[in-house]
């Protein structure tokens, strides 16, 4: 089933600003100093760091390590994690943001994106492996998708 109207009732203003800003930060990651691999690394969520407060051997870090939880959802290892992450979320996003409100999409995205990243430190407490990209988020949206329930 396809909406008349065009591309423009596809496109909603939070669903569309997470794209745009990961797409950005993907450029300057290519662009500046580091390469993917040095902001993964140095604002990437390390489990031993947040959870033991520990710092990475060499490289830079973001203090206070909480600040990952929030930096870490807009960083992708490549081209196709950020194209499958998007692609989820420009199927997906839209459609959240219009049962639920851009503010509350917003809430609901942050919430995901860290809760995920919370639940994979704690899983993973021991690990030193950067944590990076936006399938929490993504994951948080198909979750209200089922909690709402088919649409009227």
């Amino acid at each position: 089933m396809f909406i008349s109207g065009g591309a423009a009732r596809y496109v909603t203003p939070a669903a569309g600003l997470i794209v745009a800003v990961n797409a950005t930060v993907f450029v300057l990651e290519r662009i500046l100093a580091g390469g993917a691999a040095g902001w993964a690394g140095a604002y990437g969520l390390r489990p031993l760091v947040l959870m033991q407060g520990e710092v990475a051997d060499g490289g830079a870090y973001i203090d206070p390590y909480m600040l990952t939880l929030v930096s870490a959802p807009f960083l992708h290892a490549g081209l196709g994690h950020l194209a499958v992450n998007m692609a989820c979320l420009a199927a997906i996003g839209p459609v959240v943001e219009r049962r639920v409100g851009w503010w509350r999409f917003l809430l609901v995205w942050a919430a995901a994106c860290s809760g995920g990243a919370m639940v994979h430190a704690v899983t993973h407490v021991n690990s030193m492996a950067p944590l990076i990209g936006a399938s929490g988020g993504v994951a948080g949206l198909v979750g209200v998708l089922l909690l709402s329930g088919p649409a009227g």
